[in-house]
């Protein structure tokens, strides 16, 4: 059984027109499920996909740009 749905870059997927198959994947999985929906932006498009494809989601939001890289180790 299904219990996570990745969908990255959603507003690109939906650009490309995949609407239609992103509704047919989320017909056939369990609503009882995890899903992650990941956007550059935050379209009407893509706001209506969260509508209709997740519950309770939550929304987080990167406001600014990074100026420089900071190493890991």
């Amino acid at each position: 059984m299904v219990e996570i749905l990745i969908l990255d870059e959603a507003d690109r997927l939906l650009d490309l027109g995949f609407q239609k198959s992103i509704d047919t994947i989320l017909s056939y999985l369990p609503r009882q499920r995890r899903t992650g929906l990941f956007s550059a932006t935050q379209t009407k498009e893509v706001q209506d996909l969260i509508r209709a494809g997740l519950r309770n989601p939550v929304l987080i939001s990167v406001s600014e740009k990074a100026t420089q890289s900071t190493p890991i180790c």
